[in-house]
């Protein structure tokens, strides 16, 4: 109350620069009780001022989420399943058809035997072999002694050319011990090594004949000399004999 009072009288002793004079503006007096009370005007305005006075921070808002985010996820998680998937495919079909043209250099060999289905035969090769071709197929109707199948002859004709080839052989060396033991001058074959397979042992047959004839004649001559040689030593030793008992008889007398 005294401060407004003073600011009055300032007024009042300080005038414009238009030297008007200011009416006096009558001063109320209040209750000591009501001098520090603020009323709710003033409240007001000081919680006015205040708001006004704190600086405004703007607000975080919430980003809205887009409206196909599953969308995207399930995209992301469809397209790894679908590379997958056609890489599967075409690895697939590469291989699948690498294997059902491309030539294959070996065969398998398995032990294999044809059954009758009705009646449970087995129908075998004697001693094995490798399958040629298959001549009946499954569910044919075969007569007895109709060929089912034919078998590969390369083994067979191999081990049948080594059969001829140790045949040869043996009648090509039997001709040879046979002219040996009859003392003949060359050996007689026999027609059955005439031919182009046995010309290769006829002539080792031949050779051997002679070598053996040459060695045998030698060592028939090398003991006909030391027969020689022996009968002369029993020539001498018969000389000596007699020229001992001739000298033995001239002392006795």
């Amino acid at each position: 109350m005294d401060d407004e009072t003073k600011n009055g009288q300032d007024n009042e002793s300080n005038p414009p620069e238009n030297k008007q004079a200011l009416a006096r503006v009558p001063v109320a007096k209040l209750p000591a009780d009501q001098v520090n009370k603020p009323s709710a005007v003033d409240d007001a305005a000081t919680a006015k001022a205040e708001s006004a006075a704190k600086p405004i921070l703007p607000t975080r808002q919430a980003k809205p989420q887009a409206a196909g985010a599953d969308d995207l996820v399930e995209t992301s998680m469809e397209m790894p399943r679908r590379v997958g998937l056609t890489v599967f495919i075409l690895v697939f079909v590469v291989f699948g058809g690498w294997a059902a043209i491309a030539p294959l250099d070996g065969a398998a060999h398995a032990p294999g035997q044809v059954t009758v289905k009705t009646y449970k035969k087995a129908v075998q090769h004697l001693e094995g072999g490798l399958v040629g071709s298959i001549l009946a197929q499954n569910g044919d109707v075969v007569e007895a002694g109709e060929a089912l199948l034919e078998m590969d002859d390369t083994q067979p004709l191999a081990q049948l050319e080594i059969a001829n080839s140790q045949l040869v052989a043996l009648q090509a060396r039997e001709a040879r011990l046979l002219a040996e033991r009859d003392e003949l001058t060359s050996i007689a074959f026999p027609a059955s090594l005439s031919g182009a397979n046995a010309t290769e042992e006829v002539a080792s047959q031949t050779s051997i004949f002679g070598a053996r004839k040459a060695s045998r004649e030698g060592s028939i001559e090398v003991l006909q000399q030391r027969i020689g040689q022996l009968e002369s030593k029993l020539v001498g030793l018969a000389a000596l004999k007699d020229s001992k008992i001739a000298l033995a008889a001239s002392f006795a007398d």
